[in-house]
């Protein structure tokens, strides 16, 4: 018997006990996403009686995050109102990735027969995108002379008609709350709500997307170039995967460039580290976009969408940490530092950053690598070219802090914190 065939059985066997009233843990969403790779996600399992509109997956194989889906369904299963749940994350982290690929997992395991609903929050019309799939998938049709809001509103109320059970609706990538609040479906526990977004909601049900863990990043490395390639060089491996700081999109590109080159793990590494955040194995355009078959941004693109949202104070503020060292940055430090900002507005310009998950919400603050090198690229930019004075506050105020003995020998554990910064202004 074939390894695939085997693994068609071992997945049927796992899907009939959680239809049966099976738990779904970890351990089990582990299990069939490896078990997807082999069998490769067969049309016999997906319930024809389903409406859904699920995009196609980015991935080859999806790593570590088996427990976060485990908990997004453990959230939308909670409520017995409609549930509403967002992903929240910086940009590349995966939200849609982990939205699509709940989506798939639970369409299999039919989880959600009233159907699937995928919409697309940034760029297109939410009510219209409702109405194209109620009639499309349901045969719902409002009446012509009707609102758009109107219209909306009949959908939902018809929809149980149409097809009993639970419905999940994904709004994927959300940067206006408000603007799409209106056409959320009513409170009836029907509908479950997932959302992602770059935003901070403060949602109850809302969880944080973090970057990969090390050994989960070597694991997507290792579906793109082979478990040889990088056994045999783990430790350039590891230092690979800790430039591009564990982000998903950023691991993906690479791990594609490197596939589609047939280049070195070592080669890889040397071309990054000349040219950073620029080179073209972190965006999608150019001679090898072919590879990014269903990435729609590049790294440095993902950023831009958060940098557009931001006041200039935000953006002023955000280039100058870029340009502390890749270590936790004590607020203190920051405040002694004069970009023309009051203090008021210095802490709105922090919450900003923080509310698009830029910097993470409590002193001392970390930058991501790779969101530190997008930040540093924009100094020089045309929009914030008047600022130059950023990188010369930067030194005058690292230089005015330690002049006004502010680090002490009784404040050793604070020193040490300072010192990765001192020595970067001096660079």
């Amino acid at each position: 018997m074939s390894d695939a065939k085997t693994s068609e059985q071992q997945l049927q066997s796992i899907l009939k006990n959680i239809s049966v009233g099976g738990n779904l843990t970890t351990g089990d969403i582990s299990q069939i996403l490896n078990l997807f790779v082999i069998v490769h996600q067969p049309n016999s399992f997906i319930p024809k009686s389903t409406p859904y509109n699920i995009p196609s997956s980015n991935t080859i194989k999806f790593v570590g995050r088996a427990d976060a889906l485990e908990q997004l369904h453990q959230a939308l299963q909670q409520n017995s109102q409609v549930a509403i749940t967002a992903i929240e994350g910086m940009g590349g982290v995966g939200k849609t990735e982990l939205a699509t690929q709940y989506s798939l997992l639970h369409l299999i395991l039919k989880t959600y027969p009233g159907g699937i609903c995928w919409l697309r929050a940034r760029d297109e019309d939410i009510g219209i995108q409702i109405l194209h799939f109620a009639e499309a998938k349901l045969g719902i049709k409002p009446p012509e002379d009707w609102e758009l809001k109107d219209k909306v509103d009949f959908c939902w109320s018809r929809w149980r008609e149409k097809k009993e059970g639970n419905v999940l609706i994904v709004l994927d990538d959300v940067n206006d709350y408000p603007k799409i609040q209106s056409y959320l479906p009513p409170q009836l526990s029907q509908f479950k709500v997932l959302i992602t977004t770059r935003l901070q909601l403060d949602l109850p049900q809302s969880f944080s997307l973090d970057i990969l863990s090390e050994s989960a990043s070597l694991e997507l490395l290792r579906q793109w170039i082979g478990e040889e390639k990088v056994n045999q060089k783990l430790v350039i491996s590891k230092e690979l995967c800790l430039l591009l700081g564990y982000l998903p999109l950023a691991l993906n590109l690479v791990g594609r460039y490197v596939q589609k080159r047939e280049i070195s793990v070592a080669e890889m590494l040397v071309r990054l580290e000349r040219e950073g955040l620029q080179h073209r194995a972190l965006d999608v355009h150019g001679k090898d976009h072919t590879r990014t078959l269903n990435i729609q941004r590049g790294v440095a693109a993902a950023f831009e969408l958060s940098w557009e949202e931001l006041s200039r104070e935000a953006k002023v503020l955000g280039c100058l940490l870029s340009l502390f060292a890749l270590a936790p940055i004590p607020w203190s430090l920051v405040e002694n530092i004069n970009i023309h900002l009051d203090k008021e507005e210095l802490e709105d310009a922090k919450v900003e950053l923080n509310d698009l998950n830029l910097i993470q919400d409590k002193s001392p603050y970390i930058l991501h690598q790779l969101i530190r090198d997008f930040f540093r690229s924009k100094i020089d930019s045309y929009e914030l070219r008047k600022n130059d004075f950023v990188r010369q506050a930067f030194v005058q105020g690292i230089t005015s802090f330690i002049s006004k003995k502010k680090i002490t020998n009784n404040k050793k554990e604070h020193t040490l914190t300072l010192i990765p910064h001192i020595a970067e202004s001096a660079i």
